[in-house]
């Protein structure tokens, strides 16, 4: 019987421990995600044309996710925060930032 008490007192204390850090990481995470979300939605409305009679975000052609990655990174790196990963990165854009588009380029070789 005190075999049993203990071996369950060793997990309680176990489960506790392995719950205050998963907390704390998601914690972590949490305030990471919300950053870089602050951070792009600010980027966005700077980088980005807006039509009066629509929602979209029209970002620059020359633009593409990878760059924009590196912008956040470089930027959160200057201030000292970390920056979320790029599937992370593409994720949120996919998820909450629905209207922002980036234009495609369409070159004509002819009229070259």
């Amino acid at each position: 019987m005190e075999f049993q008490i203990v071996v369950l007192q060793n997990y309680c204390q176990c489960t506790t421990a392995a719950t205050a850090v998963s907390s704390a990481l998601t914690e972590k995470r949490k305030s990471k995600t919300f950053i870089a979300k602050a951070r792009m939605r600010s980027s966005f409305n700077k980088m980005g044309d807006k039509m009066p009679d629509s929602h979209i975000i029209h970002l620059p052609c020359y633009l593409d996710f990878k760059i924009l990655h590196k912008y956040m990174v470089d930027d959160l790196a200057r201030v000292g925060d970390q920056a979320i990963s790029y599937s992370h990165f593409c994720k949120i854009i996919k998820e909450d930032f629905p209207e922002v588009s980036i234009p495609k380029v369409s070159i004509n070789l002819l009229e070259l």
